[in-house]
């Protein structure tokens, strides 16, 4: 019986260290191209089309009370416009300018020209076609993440 403990033991290591050193080779390797991901969101318009509830349901924005972007454009140059509307009833409209980067991971920090430090992250999860996915990050007094899914926009 002592055996049979003995080899399940082991067992239970072999596995816990050859799943610890799989999650350390898929991590350790280059993430993406800071280029390409430059290149796929310059020169584009998006628009809030839904965001996830804490029943994780997707919502559309006019259901969801707190955070509303009709219009979020980055252009070549690297600097970015939105328009943002963070309060429930939608009459707090922030117009917002700046800069923005992409890193290696495809998290887009977008800093406001009248604030020094970052304002706003979106890490991109996924872009498809006309649609991209990610969590909406707004760096204030009291952090606040949102799942949100956006559609691109024309011109």
């Amino acid at each position: 019986m002592k055996k049979i403990y003995l080899l399940a033991a082991y067992v239970i290591l072999c596995t816990a260290m050859m799943l610890t050193s799989c999650d350390m080779e898929f991590s350790s390797g280059d993430d993406g191209n800071t280029e390409e991901y430059e290149a796929q969101v310059a020169n584009t318009r998006w628009q809030l089309a839904e965001v996830m509830n804490q029943n994780n349901e997707w919502i559309q924005p006019e259901f969801y009370s707190g955070l509303d972007i009709p219009l979020l454009s980055f252009s070549y140059d690297n600097s970015y416009f939105m328009r943002i509307c963070k309060s429930a009833d939608r009459t707090d409209v922030s117009l917002i300018n700046g800069t923005y980067s992409v890193d290696r991971y495809f998290s887009i920090t977008m800093t406001d020209c009248n604030y020094q430090g970052i304002s706003y992250t979106l890490k991109v999860t996924s872009l498809n076609g006309d649609t991209l996915e990610g969590e909406f990050i707004l760096w204030r007094q009291e952090q606040r993440r949102y799942t949100i899914r956006m559609k691109r926009t024309e011109k």
